[in-house]
């Protein structure tokens, strides 16, 4: 079985800020059911039925400054049925059910931007990769606003599917991370319900011109509470289109320039680090990794934690 990539295709980003290599990027659904291809950095998508390699649906995230994120878009479960969060729109979310046919679970008008206008919902937020906390109750955005600054915010899945489809643009579960980022796309995984970690470092516009360039670092962010803690240590590498920061039974497993480390989030310390290793996916309940090697992939098993 084979089934056709989506097209790819330049935007109308005109080059500031400079746009990004686009590369696709395969999602699988929890059911297996349905399998989904977006281009990261580009502007279209497609679902398939994992059986046949129908495509079913066409995804389409608009041509405003879509080549400066990845294609935002995660498989959940609802009620049962295979769910895909996706990008239609530079600064929107939707939610599509698969029952077997695409079905939309947020439809809702298209707020309007105008200075006579008081909409709340128009959110000036270009919205880059998402990803759903442990239990599926909430929805993390890691995008960008203007000048350009990196910019991460929150909200809870039940409600926006249940309860009120602008619950992603001004509902009451809609959390915004206090202070801008010098860049996004960073390396960032969830640790459970409520907190995450990232790596990053502060915008420039809170830095005086004598101030030295802070180096990047990741931080333990809880939005429960807002407080965020620096976690010395891991320096995941940045590769557009790869999770390179995991989190597996009270562990941070980080990608680095010279393998995989791994650290005890009780007490920041390093508990193993094995050299050379790349993985590309961390199989925390089947304590398994999945590591690139030549033009096959490797299975190990993840060392006792």
């Amino acid at each position: 079985m084979s089934i056709q990539l989506p097209r790819t295709g330049a935007d109308a980003s005109n080059g500031r800020p400079a746009p990004r290599d686009e590369h696709p990027r395969l999602l699988v659904s929890d059911q297996q059911d349905l399998l989904a291809v977006v281009i990261d950095y580009g502007r279209y998508g497609r679902v398939y039925r994992a059986d046949t390699g129908e495509c079913i649906q066409e995804l389409d995230c608009g041509d405003y400054y879509s080549s400066m994120t990845p294609f935002g878009a995660e498989f959940t479960t609802v009620h049962g049925a295979t769910t895909l969060i996706h990008r239609t729109d530079w600064n929107r979310l939707d939610a599509t059910v698969y029952d077997p046919d695409p079905r939309p679970l947020t439809a809702r008008a298209d707020p309007v931007e105008s200075a006579a206008s008081a909409d709340t919902r128009f959110q000036d937020y270009f919205v880059g990769n998402i990803a759903l906390n442990t239990d599926h109750t909430r929805v993390l955005t890691d995008g960008w606003i203007w000048t350009p600054v990196g910019a991460q915010r929150a909200f809870s899945l039940p409600a926006w599917l249940i309860d009120n489809p602008w619950e992603s643009e001004d509902g009451a579960s809609l959390w915004r991370r206090n202070d801008p980022t010098e860049d996004w796309d960073y390396p960032l995984c969830w640790i459970d319900a409520d907190s995450y970690a990232t790596m990053g470092r502060p915008s420039d516009i809170f830095r005086e011109e004598d101030e030295p360039q802070p180096a990047d670092t990741v931080s333990i962010v809880n939005i429960s509470t807002g407080v965020e803690a620096t976690f010395l240590g891991p320096e995941p590498l940045r590769i557009p289109g790869r999770r390179t920061l995991f989190h597996a039974r009270g562990h941070l497993l980080s990608v680095e320039p010279d393998g995989l480390s791994i650290w005890r989030l009780s007490d920041g310390s390093l508990a193993h680090h094995l050299p050379g290793l790349n993985p590309e996916l961390v199989l925390g309940g089947a304590n398994r990794i999945v590591s690139p090697s030549g033009d096959t992939c490797i299975i190990l098993p993840l060392p006792e934690l």
